[in-house]
């Protein structure tokens, strides 16, 4: 399993919202901030990518990609 390091950034101001279905039902979540996250060991070299903060109502402020790799019955729909 590949080791992720992640980093949060929580600008003032996001207008977003990320729609997640979990245990088939649809939720919407609030997007408050962006992730740096460094991923190693899935490839032969790491990778950096940015990804959404969600308000959790278990976790609170978690990385999407650190939310879904939690969640089993859990997959993102789209980001509005």
């Amino acid at each position: 399993m590949p080791e992720r390091i992640t980093v949060q950034l929580h600008p003032s101001t996001v207008d977003h919202q990320a729609l997640i279905e979990y245990a088939g039902e649809n939720q919407a979540l609030p997007i408050i901030g962006w992730a740096v996250v460094l991923t190693i060991g899935e490839t032969p070299f790491p990778q950096l990518t940015i990804e959404p903060v969600v308000e959790d109502d278990c976790h609170g402020p978690i990385a999407l990609g650190d939310l879904l790799a939690e969640g089993e019955a859990l997959s993102l729909l789209e980001v509005l």
